[in-house]
């Protein structure tokens, strides 16, 4: 292992010197360039992704010169082609020659993302600012997200503000069907503006609700904006989303909305013990007596799930007869302007001497939400490798079925 990891380093080490002197030296690239004329295809092809993927845009420039297609892709690779390599490694250099020689930035790899999808993917926001004008925003992978969703997903602000005026006359533009090596059975119809809640991402909530997007969108299970704020316990999402209780932007009737499992936002906040969203749900009208299907109240679920929790559950006691108002977490109070805890999420001051007299307090809550968060987060890379494996596996089915079909020929 650790032999192959120091061929690798010095492969690498004599590949940047050799770009860096064809890069300086004509002779040395016209020297380079007949080695090249001697060179085996496959070999220049390897070579072209490996010189995509560091950078290295004299030999890349060589390589193309030599007859190699920028758009040439690797089963290997996932059908990747070099500008897929390029800008998910921050090659901005290879990414432009690449433009330059005709590369179709609409080419799409195994999973169904184009090179701007892999820039979003790794944060390369200068690869992104390139791709950008020369890609089609709406082409869906095979989690069904286009590069909206992405950057929303992968909490690229900047990215997101670049992409933002692409879909100035749709905005609620929704996620599809996955497709396989996803589950084809799982959710979809997710808008950009339910992503943004669902991750708590308030800057791009805020962009999107001035842009015009439906707070009241669902996705293909009735699970609604409001629903996925309230159920990761994102108070300022929660906020925006039903407006203050001077301008408030839902009716009773859609912050009480079902989804399929006919549970609402405030039954899901109380579910997964976030107090200050049912304040706040239940300040704008949410009904605390909406039961289940089962027949259980927020309450019912709060004392079964949070027994421990006499906060929660004393604030969906008492406000069985009308609703609660947002409280600071720290004095209580009311009345005054309140800002969410930048950490977490789901508490809000009313100052920052009120949140820093109250700290000793929140700090293993919020703690305990950023963990909780962390994990989920990490469940979801798993679930991603999970897929990159399976689509692995099913290139090399498809290597061994065209084997031994050229074999039987």
């Amino acid at each position: 292992m650790r032999a192959d990891a120091a061929t690798e380093a010095a492969q690498r080490a004599e590949n940047a010197a050799l770009n860096a002197r064809c890069a300086a030296n004509p002779r040395e690239a016209a020297n380079c360039a007949a080695r090249l004329r001697r060179t085996p295809r496959d070999e220049k092809e390897r070579l072209l992704f490996k010189s995509a993927l560091l950078n290295h845009v004299a030999l890349v420039r060589l390589l193309l010169a030599d007859g190699l297609s920028p758009n040439t892709t690797l089963s290997e690779l996932g059908n990747s082609t070099p500008m897929h390599s390029a800008a998910r490694e921050g090659g901005i250099d290879v990414v432009r020659l690449l433009l330059e020689a005709g590369a179709d930035a609409n080419s799409c790899n195994c999973v169904g993302n184009t090179p701007l999808a892999e820039a979003i993917a790794t944060g390369e926001l200068a690869c992104a600012c390139e791709l950008i004008p020369h890609t089609n925003p709406r082409i869906f992978n095979v989690t069904g997200n286009n590069v909206l969703h992405d950057s929303i997903i992968c909490n690229h602000l900047e990215i997101f503000k670049l992409l933002m005026p692409c879909f100035v006359h749709n905005v609620d533009v929704r996620t599809v069907k996955p497709r396989p090596p996803c589950d084809p059975d799982g959710p979809y119809n997710f808008t950009p503006l339910h992503t943004a809640c669902q991750g708590g991402h308030h800057a791009m909530v805020k962009a999107l609700l001035a842009a015009g997007a439906s707070r009241t969108a669902h996705n293909s299970n009735s699970f609604s904006c409001l629903h996925a704020a309230a159920q990761e316990g994102h108070l300022a999402c929660v906020t925006m989303l039903i407006g203050r209780p001077e301008n408030q932007k839902m009716s009773p009737a859609e912050i009480d909305a079902r989804d399929v499992q006919g549970r609402t936002p405030l039954i899901l906040a109380a579910q997964c013990g976030h107090r200050y969203c049912c304040a706040a749900l239940l300040a704008a009208g949410a009904d605390p007596s909406a039961v289940t299907p089962e027949g259980h109240t927020a309450l019912d679920i709060a004392k079964h799930c949070h027994p421990g929790n006499q906060e929660l559950i004393e604030l969906l006691e008492c406000c069985g007869g009308g609703p609660a108002p947002l409280l600071c977490a720290g004095c209580g109070a009311s009345d005054k302007r309140l800002r969410v805890c930048s950490a977490c999420g789901s508490a809000s001051f009313c100052s920052a001497a009120c949140m820093a007299q109250f700290w000793p307090v929140h700090k293993a809550e919020c703690k305990s939400i950023q963990a909780a968060r962390r994990t989920r987060r990490r469940l979801a890379a798993a679930s991603s490798k999970l897929i990159r494996l399976r689509c692995s596996r099913h290139r090399f089915r498809c290597i061994v079925v065209n084997y031994t079909t050229q074999a039987a020929r």
